[in-house]
């Protein structure tokens, strides 16, 4: 949590994005320090404290496209042994995560899992008000009814992080899939 609340602080500070300069080091041209920038974010991920810490931690990944940047390094450092270590370990990390989350249920009294619904709906709606947290309204998402949580039996959480990734990295498909479900009922 040390590191964390360090990175965070110093960011406030900077006026920066946290964690942004070390996502950044991956596209350096100096293989070492690519290596290395990998390799921290690992160390990151697998020494957080909690479930929270790490959760933020990836959201924040994400919102800086790390998936981005190592889509590119993939390609240009594959060979590289070093490289590919650190990667199979964070996808190694991701998927062990994965597999303990999608036991997870969807929790209504859970402030995070109501959170991450909510966050949903602003990402694809950002401006139509959502009347209540039950709400027709759902249904233009393609929820089976007036309460998406019921839509998570199966899935849990893990379903809802899915469908929120997908809105959030491309917000203008998923609207208008939803557009379209619409326009059919």
């Amino acid at each position: 949590p040390v590191i964390h609340l360090g990175v965070l602080r110093s960011a406030q500070k900077q006026g920066g994005k946290p964690y942004q300069n070390l996502v950044e080091l991956l596209d350096s041209p100096d293989q070492t320090i690519a290596v290395t920038a990998l390799s921290v974010i690992n160390a990151l991920l697998r020494n957080a404290p909690d479930s929270d810490t790490y959760e933020n931690f990836l959201e924040t990944l994400n919102r800086l496209h790390l998936t981005d940047f190592l889509q590119k390094q993939v390609i240009a450092r594959l060979e590289d042994p070093d490289f590919k270590k650190e990667l199979q370990a964070y996808q190694a990390q991701r998927f062990e995560v994965m597999a303990k989350n999608k036991d997870i249920p969807y929790d209504r009294n859970n402030q995070r899992h109501e959170q991450k619904l909510l966050d949903l709906w602003t990402t694809v709606f950002p401006n139509t008000k959502l009347q209540s947290r039950v709400s027709e309204q759902w249904k233009s998402l393609g929820f089976q009814g007036t309460d998406p949580a019921t839509d998570f039996r199966g899935m849990g959480l893990t379903g809802l992080k899915h469908l929120l990734y997908f809105a959030t990295a491309y917000t203008s498909a998923f609207a208008e899939m939803a557009r379209v479900h619409d326009e059919r009922e």
